[in-house]
Parts: structure tokens; sequence; C-alpha cells
């Protein structure tokens, strides 16, 4: 999560402290009204500015702990299999936050997240945002490689599957048990004890 003390204030401006890897993922426009604008943020570094600008702090900080654990996985060297999934991600301006939308599998079908073009025309809608379920306030972006500029997955960790979470439910009432049942054994260890020390007293 975002330490508080990434968000300095310089006189009336707010920063906060990002990767200069924010600038190599690229948000693309969802028309050529929005490509044109001069005022579009092209990137994730331009997301957090428009926020702090606009004094939505909030939603900067949970872009930037959303990519910073996206970025974090990248350092692994993932393999792409062990509990995370894979896909082309959205950034909502409504909450702020960046990841695999709801309904990516049945959204894209077979397109390539890896395709060149930098427009949205060969592109289904963006959304809606998994957090918020915004389907209005959003756009595609892609991750880049700074040397390149060749396009990356988003990767995030896979949300479980209902027989998983089943499955971690038993796994954590078992080690609560186990749990309990070694506090009790503590318990009348130490108990017994006092009594062996009282008897040997009298």
């Amino acid at each position: 999560m975002t330490d508080p003390s990434t968000i300095l204030k310089e006189g009336d401006v707010l920063r906060l402290q990002v990767s200069p890897q924010y600038a190599t993922i690229k948000i693309i426009p969802n028309n050529s009204s929005e490509a044109s604008d001069v005022n579009f943020p092209h990137n994730l570094h331009n997301a957090v500015e428009l926020f702090l600008k606009l004094g939505m702090v909030p939603q900067a900080v949970n872009l930037k702990d959303r990519v910073d654990i996206m970025l974090e996985r990248y350092k692994s060297n993932p393999d792409g299999k062990s509990g995370v999934r894979l896909g082309q991600a959205c950034v909502c301006w409504h909450c702020g936050a960046c990841g695999i939308p709801k309904d990516y599998a049945e959204q894209l079908g077979t397109h390539d997240h890896q395709q060149s073009s930098s427009s949205s025309s060969s592109l289904p809608p963006p959304g809606p945002c998994y957090q918020c379920n915004e389907t209005n306030q959003i756009n595609w972006i892609r991750v880049t490689t700074p040397e390149a500029g060749q396009f990356l997955p988003w990767i995030e960790e896979a949300a479980m599957t209902e027989d998983q979470a089943k499955e971690l439910k038993v796994k954590k009432e078992k080690e609560l048990i186990e749990r309990r049942k070694a506090v009790e054994a503590s318990v009348a260890a130490a108990l017994a004890e006092r009594d062996n020390t009282v008897v040997h007293q009298k």
C-alpha cells in the first residue's frame, strides 16, 4: 500500500512519488476526440498527475497501489501460470483502479493483447471496471517495454475459483482448530505444573 510520506505538497501542488516506468504504460484513446485532445493523459504517469491536479488523491493512490503490485510481479519473473492471470488492463477514471476488466475473456475472445496498433478501433469498449463497475470513464492501457516499445500483458493475481475458496476456508478452519488445541494443551500443562507445585509446597 502507498506510504503517506510519498504524497508531497509543494506549494499548492500535490505530488506522488511514482516509478518512471509509469510512463511506459500507455493509455489508449477511446475515440478520435480523445486522441486529438492535448490534455488527454497519454500514460499512467500523466494519469497520476491529472488525479492530483484535480485533487483526486484516493484515485491517485489506488492507481499507484495497483500498478506497483503489477510491476513487482514482473520483477519476480513470473511464469504466467502460477496463481496469476494475463491480459489487457483498463484504467478507471472514477475510482483509479487499474486491472483486467470484468468478463475479460468473454469480451475479448481471441483478441491478441500484444497487437501493435495503438488505436482503439480493433478493441471492444473498455471495462467494466473490476472494482467499481464503471463503464464510461474508463480506457484500455498497454504495458510497454522502455527499450523497444514492445507490448507486455498486464499481470495480476488470479481470482480464486469457488472450489479454491472452499479449500482455503477448510484449511483455515483446520489451522484454527490446531491452534486452539495447542493453546488448550499449553494451558492444561501450565495448570498441571501449578497444581504439582502447590502439592509439593504442602
